[in-house]
Parts: C-alpha cells; structure tokens; sequence
C-alpha cells in the first residue's frame, strides 16, 4: 500500500521499518531538510527525468503561483548491517507543505501520474525555463556533477541553476530507476501550493505510535 502524502510530511513523527535483507528492523525520526527555493516564472512545474531530455513532457503537469518557491527533502537514518547510519530520502516537495489542507493524487490524462526516473535522477523544474535546462542537461560533463552532488538515496536535492536562479532541483531516489507516486497539496481555498514526489521508501513502515498509517484519497486533476 503506497504511504499517504499526509505522512510524507510528517515530519517530526517516529517510524518502524521492518527487518531488510542483512539487517534488523530500526525505528527513525522523519526530519525535513530544506532544499534550494526555485523560481517558478510561469509557475508551471514540469517533473522530469533530469537527464533524459529526449522524453521530456511538452505541456506542464502542476500549476503553482509564479513567484519563488521552498524546497523540502523528508529523510530517515538508518542503520545498515554493518551498524553505519545512512540517511535516505522519502519525498521531494516544492511548495508550502504546511499550507495544505488535502493532498490529492496527480491525474493526467485520466491516469495517476508517476515521475519516470529512468536515469536514477529526477528532477522538479519551472517550465517556463525548460529550453535552458535542457543545455544542462545535454551537456554530460555538468549531467555528471549534478550525479556526483544527488547520489543515490541521498539527503539533499541539489540546485540546476539557469541565469542568476534555480530553475529546478534534482533528487535521486534510492530505488533508483522507476516511476514515483506524485502528489498536489491544496490549500483551504482549493489552491495549489504544494507538489511531492514519493520516492516509496517508508510504502513498508508504520508510525511507531499508530498500527493505521493513513492512507491517500482523491484525486488532482491537471
């Protein structure tokens, strides 16, 4: 069952993840680590694989307000089975997280929508910008820092810079490779104010003081 986008934010809140191949089960804070804030001139968001520009959308799949817009990483540490502490992040968000009052699935098209991280680096980007991030992102030996900066299942989205801005910022799932659950955060006037991206790693937990995690409902068409 994918986590609920209210959990994803919970940040603050203890979780139980089960035993894992070579490992024990562990206990973990979520915590939220603050990311570069993008600017959104449109506020058209695209959500990209960052290094694939081949396969990238043509037509914008959230709407925020233009303007300049935080960045959030949710992340635990866990133990591996040699007893050392990685950090691994949960959810992506670009927005106001604590200005939402429901989060609804991302639809387009009629279908839920999922990030394609191909690459095993995705990407949260201002639409309005796209033309200059694809020199980035043709440009390999940048392609490779911005890799080197986001390793996998990392604690920190790391800033694609256009002009004087941020025009996205670039996240590595620990799964690597797949397709991730996107989320649409409305605030109490039905506004968009938020997006997140679910890179599934707490799917498998439980919060440590509830047996019924909840879970996502509705939808948020584009």
């Amino acid at each position: 069952m994918a986590t609920s986008p209210e959990l994803l934010v919970a940040y603050g809140r203890t979780f139980t993840f089960p035993e894992r191949e070579g490992g024990r089960a562990a206990t973990a804070e979520l915590v939220a680590v603050p990311g570069p804030e993008v600017t959104l001139r449109s506020g058209d968001v695209l959500l990209l694989d960052a290094w694939s520009p081949d396969f990238w959308p043509q037509d914008a799949q959230v709407r925020l307000s233009p303007g300049r817009h935080p960045t959030t990483l949710g992340v635990v540490h866990l133990p591996d089975p040699d007893g050392a502490i990685w950090p691994v992040g949960c959810a992506a968000v670009l927005g106001r997280a604590d200005l939402v009052a429901a989060w609804r699935t991302l639809v387009v098209d009629g279908e839920p929508f999922r990030a394609d991280v191909g690459t095993g680096l995705g990407a949260v980007a201002d639409a309005a910008a796209i033309d200059a991030l694809r020199v980035l992102a043709d440009d390999d030996d940048h392609m490779a820092t911005v890799m080197d900066a986001t390793p996998q299942g990392s604690d920190r989205l790391t800033a694609m810079e256009v002009g004087d801005g941020v025009a996205a910022v670039a996240f590595a799932p620990s799964q690597g490779s797949w397709t991730y659950p996107v989320h649409v955060g409305l605030d109490d006037e039905g506004r968009s104010v938020a997006v997140l991206v679910d890179v599934d790693w707490l799917e498998e937990s439980n919060l440590v003081d509830s047996d019924h995690p909840a879970t996502a409902t509705g939808d948020a068409p584009r």
